[in-house]
């Protein structure tokens, strides 16, 4: 998977895992870390293949599992941290004058 693609999985499993909150809550069920990990489990394995078919790392699955847990917990969509765009063009530069 490229860089997008598991930015894109990762931000769908936050989704999920917010969808599944509200599901708990009009079931009457709690909300937590166990509860929630057992509503992912029982969706069957939702990770997607991290090298282009459906081999993936133990990390990548557990980081996968984390973003949907953690947004079933508390509701709301845990969305990843993306890298800083590189400069531009248009990036500002410093307006300083030049040392004499």
């Amino acid at each position: 998977m490229s860089w997008d693609q598991k930015l894109d999985a990762l931000r769908d499993a936050g989704e999920r895992g917010a969808d599944a909150h509200y599901v708990l809550k009009t079931q009457n069920k709690p909300t937590t870390k166990d509860e929630c990990n057992a509503n992912y489990q029982n969706l069957g394995d939702g990770t997607p293949g991290e090298y282009g078919g459906s081999g993936s790392s133990e990390e990548w699955r557990n980081l996968h599992t984390s973003y949907f847990v953690d947004s079933c917990v508390s509701g709301a969509p845990r969305v990843p941290e993306t890298r800083p765009a590189s400069p531009s063009a248009s990036t500002p530069e410093s307006t300083a004058p030049a040392p004499d």
